[in-house]
Formats: C-alpha cells, sequence, structure tokens
C-alpha cells in the first residue's frame, strides 16, 4: 500500500507558489497532505488553495495546562502522517515531537537560507535546497530543486488596461495626429548598480531608448512603481528587454523568470552561469562589454525574428524547469524515493 500521507510544518517562508505545487503533488500525484502552521496568514492563504480541511493553525506555543482546541498532537493523531515535510524555518512549535518521531522528515529549504543552518537533534532524510539548476538522485541526501517563485498565468491573465494606461501616462505610446499613427518607444529594464546603469544611459540614448532600473525605480526614465508581486506582470509587459550586469543571485534569478513568462527578451553576461540557466533563452555579451551591450539593443530594435526566437526557447525552458507543472514533479519524485 502507498504511504502517501504527509503533514506538512509550514514556516513563515511558505507563499502561494509553494501552496499551488502542493495542490498539484494532490490532484496530479495523489499524496494527502495536511498542513500544520503557526501563522494565520498562511492557514488563510492556503484554505484558499487546498481543502479546509486539511489546514490546521496551531499557537505559537503551548500555555502548561491549559487545554489547547486542537491540539498538536489531536492533529498527528487524526492524520497518521507516513512522513513529515519541513517547509522552510521550522518553528520551536514541532521541535518536541520531530525529535521523537520516527517518521521520515524531508525538509525543503528556502531561498536565501544559510548553509551552515540545522535542524538541532532532529534527523533529516532528504533536504531539498534551492538551485537554479535541479539535480535529484536517490543516492545523495541533499538534492537540488528549483524554488516555485513565478506563475506563468499570471503573466497571462495581466490587466490589459492597466497596461494601456501606464503607457500612456510614461508617454510609450503617443498618438501622432499629422500621421494618424501610434508610435511607441522602446523600454529596457536594467538590474546593476547606479554605476552601471550610468554607464549604459549614453547606449540607450543613441537608441531613443528608455530605461526602467530595477534596483531603483526613482532613477528610471519613466516613471513606474517598484516591482513587486502583484504589478510583476504589467511592469514586464511594458518592457521590451532585460539586460543583467549583475552576476546571478536572487533578485537576477527572480527578474530572469519574470522575463521568460512575460515574454521579455533577455540580454545577460555571456557566462557558464548564465548559458547553463537560459540556454538560447537569451542574447549574451561579453562581460562588462558595452559595444557587445549595443549589439544585442541592435538586435532587440531590427529583428523581430531574433526575437520571437529567443522568447520561445525562454517561455518553453521556463514551463520545463521552473513552473509549478516541474517543480512539482521533482517535489514528487524526492518523496517517493523517501517512501519506497
Amino acid at each position: 500500500m502507498k504511504r502517501n500521507r504527509i503533514i506538512l510544518f509550514a514556516g513563515k517562508q511558505t507563499n502561494r507558489h509553494h501552496i499551488h505545487c502542493f495542490r498539484i503533488l494532490i490532484e496530479r500525484f495523489g499524496w494527502n497532505i495536511h498542513l500544520v502552521t503557526i501563522y494565520p496568514d498562511i492557514a488563510d492563504m492556503t484554505r484558499n488553495i487546498l481543502s479546509i480541511d486539511t489546514v490546521y493553525l496551531v499557537k505559537s506555543f503551548a500555555i502548561p495546562f491549559f487545554e489547547e482546541t486542537p491540539s498538536l498532537m489531536d492533529i498527528l493523531t487524526h492524520i497518521r502522517p507516513d512522513m513529515c515535510v519541513i517547509l522552510g524555518s521550522l518553528d520551536n512549535r514541532f521541535q518536541s515531537y520531530l525529535k521523537t518521531t520516527n517518521l521520515p522528515i524531508i525538509w525543503i529549504r528556502e531561498i536565501g537560507f544559510n548553509p551552515s543552518e540545522r535542524l538541532f537533534g532532529i534527523e533529516v532524510k532528504k533536504q531539498i535546497q534551492p538551485s537554479i539548476l535541479p539535480q535529484v538522485s536517490q543516492k545523495q541526501s541533499t538534492v537540488c530543486v528549483p524554488a516555485p517563485m513565478v506563475h506563468y498565468q499570471d503573466f497571462l491573465d495581466l490587466d490589459i488596461d492597466k497596461v494601456l494606461e501606464y503607457k500612456r501616462d510614461c508617454g510609450l505610446i503617443s498618438h501622432n495626429m499629422t500621421h494618424n499613427a501610434i508610435q511607441k518607444k522602446t523600454l529596457v529594464a536594467v538590474l546593476g548598480t547606479t554605476d552601471q546603469e550610468n554607464a549604459l544611459r549614453p547606449l540607450f540614448e543613441n537608441q531613443d531608448t528608455l530605461m526602467y532600473s530595477i534596483l531603483n525605480p526613482k532613477l528610471s526614465d519613466v516613471d513606474l512603481p517598484a516591482i513587486n508581486e502583484e504589478n510583476a506582470p504589467i511592469i514586464y509587459e511594458l518592457c521590451d528587454a532585460l539586460v543583467v550586469i549583475e552576476d546571478i543571485n536572487d533578485l537576477g534569478i527572480l527578474s530572469q523568470m519574470r522575463s521568460m513568462a512575460s515574454g521579455t527578451v533577455m540580454i545577460t553576461p555571456r557566462t557558464e552561469k548564465y548559458l547553463s540557466f537560459l540556454g538560447r533563452g537569451s542574447l549574451y555579451y561579453e562581460e562588462y562589454s558595452l559595444p557587445e551591450i549595443q549589439a544585442c539593443l541592435e538586435i532587440l530594435n531590427k529583428s523581430s525574428q531574433k526575437r520571437q526566437e529567443v522568447r520561445e526557447v525562454a517561455s518553453l525552458l521556463f514551463e520545463k524547469r521552473y513552473g509549478y507543472s516541474a517543480v512539482s514533479g521533482l517535489w514528487n519524485t524526492v518523496l517517493e524515493y523517501v517512501a519506497h
């Protein structure tokens, strides 16, 4: 009989992307998952995605001689789990139980984790660490799976009216009354330091291109807000390209995943890391070479065929490696290794 009952201890790092991936594990792969957390906002969010009766909110600490309803032990007795999954940091509330259980434990670590962090006194069967390149093996105790960070559907369901409003307000489109035509300006997002952005400004000015600074929106050529989870689909829809100057980091990965999901062309350094990450889904320039960045911008402006090719490759790569289904499939493989 398949061991498929899981108790998921959701730490404060849990977000909607994780929960949607767990929903896929339930619906597609047949896992029976019950989530326990001490955070009301996480419980509320999860109840909007998963079955309400599989989500439990417990107090952050137990008061001696005070009856808690439902108690953590009541929940565990009811679920009778076959394994435990810890998502993010483990709260002290759950330490004592997990130290005594003989159940296999999987720890999904989150972006920005401290490599030296350990679960004190708790034996972990498998650790899942976030990585841009997946590496899952039955023999390894630590495996690498991309963290779910972006949902492709968000970029398909963006608010078109809001996009048009932003374009008009920022001067990205205008109506030429003389020729009765719509004129459009090119907007390029840049991820780099202020000095790096300033070095690029002459290139943009020569090509009549506007710049949007991801790190410093107030220094942009357009009046757009800082990017967040809600407005990212709209802002990336406005941008014709994303130029990345920095080495790969957490913000860079998130920015490029948003580009992949939105169809925004990426222009990145020609380094081994980026080539492994993006393959043919980016235009590349020699690191720190302004002439090569200019050549990429010229391709962006002059070759609609090349733009489309890069977009299609990036979109397929996103779905294959970084979409909810891809991440859930890799998680399922790890769960299967532990269950059998």
